[in-house]
């Protein structure tokens, strides 16, 4: 069913057992969760829980076995990218400024996504107000 899926958020978590690796992989939609234990981090586990043809986004950190994933098909984790952009204030100067940027129009779009979440503002809505940040 993950396969299918229009979106995916995937996360491996690894630990020790007897001196062996291992890492459990997980694959969440909002239907289903598949979970998988494997010896490998490896991007070869992401393909057999996806499949090589996999058309929908994945959502995820910044992990190597992402990598064979069209950048278009990628959602970078956003716990993530806001703490990037903290760090872009924290350094000071022009990367505070555009850190600052940054992270106001995190705080628009996240918004603008609870209000559709609580339905004051349609999704079309939300897609325009989207445009703006993206231009």
């Amino acid at each position: 069913m993950c396969k299918r899926s229009p979106m995916v958020n995937m996360d491996e978590t690894g630990w020790r057992e007897a001196n062996r690796r291992a890492w459990l992989w997980v694959t969440a939609t909002p239907l289903v969760t598949v979970f998988l234990i494997r010896q490998s981090r490896g991007g070869k586990v992401a393909r057999e829980m996806l499949g090589e043809d996999f058309q929908g986004t994945v959502g995820s950190d910044r992990w190597s076995a992402y990598n064979w994933l069209p950048i278009p098909l990628r959602q970078l984790c956003w716990a993530r990218l806001l703490r990037d952009f903290q760090a872009f204030v924290e350094r000071g100067g022009e990367s505070q400024r555009i850190g600052e940027a940054i992270l106001a129009q995190a705080d628009s779009m996240f918004q603008w996504w609870y209000e559709v979440q609580d339905g004051t503002m349609s999704r079309a809505t939300f897609q325009e107000q989207m445009q703006t940040v993206r231009d």
